[in-house]
C-alpha cells in the first residue's frame, strides 16, 4: 500500500476566508438567469481541496441562495 505516502491530518478543518464579493455575486446571479433563460439542469458540486480548507459558510450559503440548495453538492 502507498499509506505511508500521505501524512496524517487534523481532523479539524478550518474554514477558508469568504471569497464571494459583491462583484462576484453579480457575475453568479448572471449565470443564473443564463441557466433559467436555456432551461438548464445543472448540480454546482464543491469538491474537498486537498489541504482540507472547508468552504465558507456564507459562501455556502450564497451559493444556496442563488442557485438554490437542491443544487449545491458540498463535499
Amino acid at each position: 500500500m502507498r499509506k505511508k505516502d500521505f501524512y496524517e491530518r487534523d481532523t479539524v478543518i478550518p474554514p477558508a476566508d469568504p471569497q464571494i464579493s459583491s462583484k462576484q455575486m453579480t457575475m453568479l446571479r448572471n449565470i443564473k438567469a443564463i441557466f433559467d433563460k436555456h432551461h438548464t439542469n445543472y448540480k454546482i458540486i464543491i469538491s474537498p481541496l486537498y489541504d482540507q480548507i472547508a468552504l465558507n459558510s456564507r459562501d455556502n450559503s450564497i451559493l444556496q441562495n442563488i442557485f438554490g440548495q437542491n443544487t449545491i453538492f458540498n463535499f
